[in-house]
């Protein structure tokens, strides 16, 4: 697998697209947060059922604007 480069990263970041890719995660989690708060997760293995989604909308979300991996310098073909 290759890696992009920081500059293709931030790009791709950039890209509208992506923006509402984040946008909606984020709305998702939300959405799962607010039901867990109002009680609306009904039995205890449901329940950690939705705690599990939301940590792993998390974790994507931060891979996609933290923890993403790049390599910091050009691709250089030799």
């Amino acid at each position: 697998m290759d890696l992009p480069t920081k500059e293709e990263y931030q790009q791709w970041r950039g890209n509208p697209i992506t923006k509402v890719l984040v946008q909606l995660l984020f709305d998702k989690r939300e959405v799962l947060k607010e039901g867990i708060a109002q009680g609306e997760a009904g039995s205890l293995d449901y329940l950690h059922e939705v705690i599990g989604r939301t940590q792993a909308l998390k974790d994507a979300i931060d891979c996609i604007l933290h923890d993403f991996p790049v390599i910091e310098e050009e691709k250089i073909d030799a």
